[in-house]
C-alpha cells in the first residue's frame, strides 16, 4: 500500500543525518589527489502563458528568435439576402450558425515571454481568376506550411483550390461521357518580410510533395531542434507532459531549450534552462512525490530569485537511495505524521521572527487545526471545505447536528421524502460521516481507536436508516429523481457540497428557493463541517526537514506562501485574514439595473433593483438568477471558515478497512455490537501494522 511505502520511506529517513548535497560531498582517498567534480547541470522549466483571446493558435515554424503562428478569426458575416429577408418577415435577427462567417487568417510571432506581435502586413495570396469562365467557379485559399528564409524573411507555402464546372454553355456542344466538373490545387510559394507583407510569390508545378521539397530547397538553415525523445532533461522532473509540446522543440544560441505546449492549440511558451550549480551556490533537496507543474513553477521562481542557494526537487524514493532532504512537499496527512515523529521542523518560531509575517494575520482555527502538540509543521495557503447544504427555515442558521437531530428535521419532510439525494445508500452515508469524524473514533498521536463503543454503535444505527441499495425500478434517473426539483418539492433536504472559493459561495444552494446554511454532515461532537488545507494542489504542503542545515534559506522559500501576494493568486478560500476579506467584498460588489434614463431601477418597496450576475437553469428548465453573495450568506461563509476544525484528510485505507468489517451489519449477518467489534479489531490491526 502507499500508507506502508511512505511509512517506510519515513523511517529510512530518521536514519539519514546529511540534510543536502554540495558540490565536495565526496569520499577524500590520502596520498591521493581530490577528483575534480564532474559539472552538474540543474534544469528549470520556465512557463509564459499566452493569454490572446483569439481561437486556435497553431505553431507553424520554430526560430531562434521564437514561435510563428497561425489564427483564423472571424472577420465579419456574409449573409444571403434571402436569409435576411427572411429574418425580417418574422421580425427577427438572421440566424447564423457559422457558415456565413468571413474568417482571415492572421500570422504572429511569439516570443520567450509570451508576447505576441501580429504580422499585420500579411494577407491571403492572391485569388486565381476565372479565365476559362467555368460555371460554379470556386477559389478556396489554404496553407501549408512555414520556414525561415534568407535574409530574414519567412517562406510560407500556400495554396488555392480551384474547383468548377468547364461543360460548354449548350447541351449540345458536350460530349457524352466526360466529366467536365474540374478541381484542381495550385500550389504557391510566397517570400514574406517580418511584418508578413508579400515581397515576391512563384508558382509551382507538380504535386504537395514537389511543393514541400521546393520549399525545403528555398529555406534558410533551420534553427537546431531536438525531438522529444532526445533532450538531456527529464520531463517528469520540469512537470511537463510531453505529449502536450505542439512544435519543434529549439535549441537556443544560450543551451535552453524552448517550446510550444498546448492540446488544442498553442497554451504556453517554455523555456527550460540549465545552470550550472556552482561551487558557491549550495543545493536544497525538496523531497515529493507529486513533482506537479505548479511546483516546478514556485521552484523555479525561487531559484530565479537567489544567488546564493537552489533548490533541486527530487522523488520521495531517492531516500533509499541514501538521497536526505531539507524541505518536502508531501500530502496533508504525511507531514501530520512526519511532525509527530519529530522528522520536521516547527514552523512557528520563523513566522514569529518574520519581520513581515505574524501568526494573527491568519484565520486561528486553521493554524490549529495543522499543529501536532502546538508546533505547526506545514505551510497553509489556501482551504476548501466539504459540507452540506440544507434550507435555514428547516435545519437552522448555526452549523452542526446530532443523528437524532438530522432524523427529526428529516421525518418533519413526511413520508416519501429522503435526507440525500435519490441515489445515496447506507453505505454511502457512513463513508461520508467516517471521512469528517473520523478522529473520534481514533487516536492518531496515540495510534489507538475506539470502535467498540456506544458512540460508533449509534453511527452504525443512524446509516442504517438509508437504503441498503438502489431501488432503480422506482429511480428512472428521470427528471423527476433530478436533485433540484426534489428539492423544491419537497422530496429531498440536503445537498452534499465541496465549496472552494467565494464563486463556489455566491452559485451555492441555487437549488433552494430560500436561504441555505452550511449545517454540515451529522457528528457525534461540534460540526460536521471539515476542511482540506491546501498550499498548490489540492492537500498538498510543504514542511522543513528537522535536520536541515540551512533553515532561514529554506524558510525564505516557505514563506512565500504565506505572503497576501501569494494568496491572492490561489483558487481556494485563502488563509490571510486580510486577502479573505479583500475577495468576500469583491463577492459582495452588486451593479444596479438602470432605466433608460441611467436612473437606478426600484421595486414596488422602494428598493433599488440589483443586476444578477448570471443565470441558471433547473432540471425542467427554470431560470433561476444568480446574484452576488449577500450578507446572510456571506456572514455564513466566514463562519464556516473561521470555526470548522475538523480536516479532510487521505484517510481511503483506513475508511475501506472500517466498511469492509461492517457490511454484515447492513445485510443483517452482524448484530450492532458485534458489527463495532469487528470494526475496532480490523482497524486496531491495520493501524499497528
Amino acid at each position: 500500500m502507499r500508507k506502508c511505502f511512505i511509512l517506510a520511506v519515513l523511517l529510512l529517513m530518521l536514519q539519514l543525518a546529511a540534510c543536502g548535497i554540495t558540490e565536495t560531498q565526496q569520499h577524500i582517498v590520502p596520498d591521493e589527489p581530490e577528483p575534480t567534480p564532474e559539472p552538474v547541470l540543474v534544469y528549470m522549466a520556465e512557463r509564459k502563458g499566452i493569454d490572446s483571446g483569439l481561437s486556435v493558435l497553431e505553431p507553424v515554424c520554430a526560430s531562434e528568435d521564437g514561435f510563428y503562428l497561425r489564427s483564423v478569426e472571424k472577420s465579419g458575416e456574409e449573409i444571403p439576402e434571402a436569409v435576411v429577408r427572411e429574418a425580417k418577415r418574422k421580425n427577427r435577427e438572421p440566424y447564423n450558425d457559422g457558415r456565413y462567417d468571413i474568417l482571415t487568417p492572421k500570422l504572429w510571432l511569439l516570443d520567450e515571454d509570451g508576447e505576441l506581435t501580429q504580422l499585420d502586413a500579411y494577407t491571403l495570396p492572391e485569388s486565381a481568376e476565372n479565365t476559362e469562365g467555368w460555371r460554379s467557379w470556386s477559389c478556396v485559399p489554404g496553407f501549408e506550411a512555414m520556414r525561415e528564409g534568407k535574409d530574414d524573411t519567412l517562406l510560407s507555402l500556400e495554396y488555392n483550390v480551384i474547383s468548377g464546372n468547364s461543360a460548354p454553355p449548350r447541351r449540345a456542344d458536350m460530349v457524352i461521357g466526360k466529366n467536365y466538373l474540374e478541381y484542381h490545387v495550385l500550389w504557391i510559394l510566397r517570400t514574406l518580410s517580418q511584418t508578413g507583407e508579400e515581397l515576391e510569390s512563384i508558382s509551382l508545378e507538380g504535386g504537395r510533395e514537389e511543393a514541400l521539397a521546393a520549399l525545403e530547397k528555398a529555406a534558410a538553415s533551420p534553427s537546431e531542434t531536438a525531438a522529444v525523445s532526445e533532450v538531456p532533461f527529464s520531463w517528469e522532473k520540469i512537470g511537463i507532459d510531453p505529449q502536450d509540446v505542439c512544435s519543434d522543440i529549439v535549441k537556443t544560441a544560450a543551451g535552453d531549450y524552448r517550446f510550444i505546449i498546448g492540446r488544442d492549440g498553442a497554451e504556453a511558451v517554455v523555456t527550460v534552462k540549465a545552470a550550472l550549480k556552482e561551487a558557491d551556490k549550495t543545493a536544497l533537496v525538496l523531497m515529493t512525490d507529486n513533482p506537479s507543474e505548479l511546483l516546478q513553477d514556485a521552484v523555479s521562481a525561487f531559484n530565479a530569485g537567489r544567488d546564493d542557494v537552489y533548490i533541486t526537487v527530487a522523488e520521495l524514493d531517492a531516500a533509499a537511495e541514501g538521497l536526505s532532504a531539507d524541505l518536502f512537499y508531501l500530502p496533508l496527512q504525511t507531514c501530520l505524521e512526519m511532525g509527530r515523529k519529530g522528522m520536521l521542523a516547527d514552523l512557528y518560531p520563523f513566522l514569529d521572527a518574520d519581520t513581515e509575517l505574524s501568526r494573527e494575520n491568519y484565520f486561528a482555527n486553521i493554524l490549529a487545526s495543522l499543529e501536532v502538540n502546538g508546533a505547526l509543521y506545514s505551510t497553509c495557503s489556501g482551504v476548501s471545505f466539504r459540507t452540506v447544504i440544507g434550507a435555514s427555515s428547516l435545519v437552522g442558521d448555526t452549523a452542526g447536528w446530532t443523528y437524532d437531530e438530522l432524523r427529526d428535521c428529516w421525518g418533519s419532510l413526511g413520508i416519501g421524502s429522503d435526507a440525500f439525494d435519490a441515489f445515496t445508500t447506507c453505505e454511502d452515508v457512513m463513508e461520508a460521516c467516517l471521512a469528517v469524524d473520523l478522529g473520534s473514533f481514533i487516536d492518531f498521536d496515540t495510534g489507538s481507536c475506539t470502535f467498540e463503543s456506544d458512540r460508533f454503535e449509534k453511527l452504525l444505527w443512524f446509516s442504517g436508516n438509508f437504503p441498503r441499495e438502489i431501488d432503480f425500478d422506482s429511480h428512472s434517473r428521470s427528471d423527476a429523481d433530478s436533485t433540484d426539483l426534489r428539492i423544491r418539492r419537497g422530496k429531498q433536504m440536503l445537498m452534499e457540497k465541496q465549496v472552494y472559493n467565494f464563486r463556489d459561495a455566491v452559485y451555492c444552494g441555487y437549488e433552494y428557493p430560500e436561504r441555505i446554511s452550511f449545517i454540515g454532515y451529522p457528528t457525534l461532537s461540534g460540526t460536521g463541517n471539515a476542511m482540506s488545507v491546501s498550499t498548490l494542489d489540492t492537500g498538498m504542503n510543504f514542511s522543513m526537514s528537522a535536520s536541515a542545515e540551512l533553515q532561514e534559506e529554506a524558510w525564505a522559500f516557505l514563506r512565500t506562501f504565506f505572503t497576501e501576494e501569494f494568496q491572492e493568486e490561489i483558487r481556494f478560500f485563502p488563509v490571510n485574514t486580510a486577502v479573505f476579506n479583500r475577495k468576500m467584498n469583491e463577492a459582495m460588489a452588486v451593479d444596479y439595473v438602470l432605466d433608460a434614463k441611467g436612473n437606478i431601477t426600484r421595486d414596488k418597496a422602494g428598493e433599488p433593483v440589483i443586476r444578477s450576475i448570471d443565470t441558471m437553469y433547473l432540471s425542467n428548465y427554470a431560470q433561476v438568477s444568480i446574484f452576488p453573495l449577500t450578507e446572510n450568506k456571506a456572514a455564513k461563509v466566514v463562519d464556516l471558515v473561521s470555526s470548522t476544525t475538523k480536516l479532510v484528510l487521505d484517510n481511503a485505507d483506513i475508511v475501506e478497512v472500517v466498511m469492509n468489517s461492517i457490511r454484515g451489519y447492513y445485510t443483517g449477518s452482524l448484530s450492532l455490537t458485534e458489527a463495532a467489534s469487528a470494526a475496532q479489531h480490523a482497524v486496531t490491526e491495520y493501524i499497528s501494522y
